[in-house]
């Protein structure tokens, strides 16, 4: 065994396997934007409308308890549509069909191979299986089909660490990493590292 990661995997988990699904499909991720900003839009004008309308009402004197109701409820409306975690809910919703919720899922990761232990289950899955590899800061996603990957959480590994794994599965299968360990971000982390020590050297 070379890598092994046990994890009890939690909803943040879930959320960020389809923020990672999401962004890798182009028409996807355009629609995502789309609906965050016309959430965002739509609470705005719920916002404004409900200020105006109460401001008009003061003006002219007919602030009723009544209307006072519905404007102060379009606020907390507007407000609800602003603080939406609209970029969530897919994962949310997910996590809440998941009946795995509390169990530990133990990942171990061979020469040939990996095998996924759950449930009394042992799951051998060649490295050849997985089409695209993806990652974000806390996980890497090994997509097995355009919709279903293993998740990897970065803080579990009981043996071996995430900057040996990223390189071993990229080379198990030939795939370039996508998102966080791309080799573009890579090289944008490392020179950020850079720029750093440069700067605390010319202060010391």
């Amino acid at each position: 065994m070379i890598f092994r990661v046990s994890a009890v995997y939690e909803r943040g988990d879930f959320v960020g396997f389809m923020k990672a699904y999401t962004n890798r499909v182009p028409n996807l991720r355009i629609m995502n934007k789309i609906s965050y900003i016309a959430c965002r839009a739509a609470g705005v004008v719920m916002i404004v409308s409900g200020l105006i309308n109460i401001a008009i009402a003061v003006y002219y004197g007919a602030f009723l308890l009544k209307n006072a109701a519905i404007h102060i409820a379009m606020l907390l409306a507007g407000a609800f549509l602003l603080k939406l975690p609209v970029n969530d809910l897919s994962g949310y919703k997910m996590w809440n069909k998941y009946q795995g919720q509390g169990a530990r899922i133990d990942t171990e990761f061979y020469q040939d191979e990996y095998r996924i232990k759950y449930f009394g289950n042992d799951v051998p899955r060649p490295y050849g299986e997985i089409k695209t590899l993806y990652s974000d800061d806390e996980r890497f996603y090994l997509f097995v089909s355009e919709q279903s990957a293993d998740i990897i959480r970065r803080d579990c590994f009981t043996q071996g660490n995430e900057e040996d794994f990223a390189d071993f599965i990229a080379e198990k299968t030939g795939l370039l990493w996508e998102g966080y360990d791309s080799a573009e971000a890579r090289a944008a982390r490392d020179e950020d590292g850079e720029d750093t020590e440069e700067e605390n050297d010319n202060q010391m």
